[in-house]
């Protein structure tokens, strides 16, 4: 006789519920592990990048800091320059009116006019500090971060100073070799170890184009040269305050 009852099929048939889940929970642990990775490379490139960048910056700073510390020497060297220049001009300027003055009277030689005629010829040309600014030229001037600060150096080097340099100076050169020089050559004796002589005073006093020429030496030449000086020594003090400014805001 067939007896009913429950028939427990063996295990192996019925399924294992921990065989069905484990491959569901080790690719939701695969996935949330390699979204994890990505977060974490994502993370410390974006930290890579914005250290290099922190860095960059940084180090463009300090550059530009010294570079700025650097100009502010240069353009005291230049001031101080500036002064002596135009008060050695100005003395030279005083010293050939003395002389024509002499002349224009016609007075006699004398132990003041020799001492006069020293080194008449003479003036003070401009030798600027520029080093620091070919430098910044070179790495490129934007890197002077402040826009009022740049555009004055730059200013002051491609206009005042050139114009000192390549006009004034110039002028005073031309004026010099077409002009006085002859007539140095002409009324003077040379000498190594002492100063020059006059040859002959009376055809000195006689001579209108020595006055000439070195009228225009003294109304011209000199006060052009002391007029772009000024203007100049003007340009050169409103950089430097620029540049304390910039010093002040920046100071660590």
């Amino acid at each position: 006789m067939w007896h009913v009852g429950r028939w427990n099929a063996p295990s192996y048939l019925h399924g294992n519920d921990s065989m069905l889940k484990r491959p569901s929970q080790t690719l939701s642990k695969k996935l949330a592990y390699g979204f994890f990775e990505v977060a974490l490379i994502f993370l410390g490139v974006t930290l890579a990048i914005g250290f290099g960048n922190w860095n960059s910056e940084r180090v463009q700073k300090n550059q530009e800091h010294q570079l700025i510390l650097d100009l502010k020497s240069d353009l005291e060297s230049n001031v101080a320059y500036l002064q002596l220049m135009r008060d050695s001009n100005s003395r030279a300027a005083d010293r050939i009116g003395s002389v024509l003055s002499y002349l224009e009277d016609r007075k006699p030689r004398s132990a003041e006019f020799d001492s006069l005629v020293i080194n008449l010829e003479g003036w003070s040309s401009p030798y600027l500090q520029r080093g620091t600014y070919e430098t910044l030229k070179s790495r490129g001037i934007n890197l002077i971060s402040d826009d009022e600060l740049r555009t004055s150096v730059v200013q002051l080097y491609e206009g005042r100073y050139n114009a000192l340099i390549n006009d004034s100076d110039r002028a005073a050169w031309i004026h010099y070799e077409t002009s006085t020089l002859p007539q140095i050559q002409k009324h003077f004796e040379r000498h190594p170890n002492r100063a020059s002589r006059v040859v002959d005073y009376q055809a000195l006093v006689n001579d209108q184009s020595f006055r000439n020429a070195f009228l225009y030496s003294k109304n011209f030449v000199f006060l052009l040269l002391n007029g772009r000086t000024v203007e100049s020594l003007e340009e050169t003090h409103r950089s430097l305050d620029l540049i304390e400014q910039y010093l002040s805001k920046h100071a660590t």
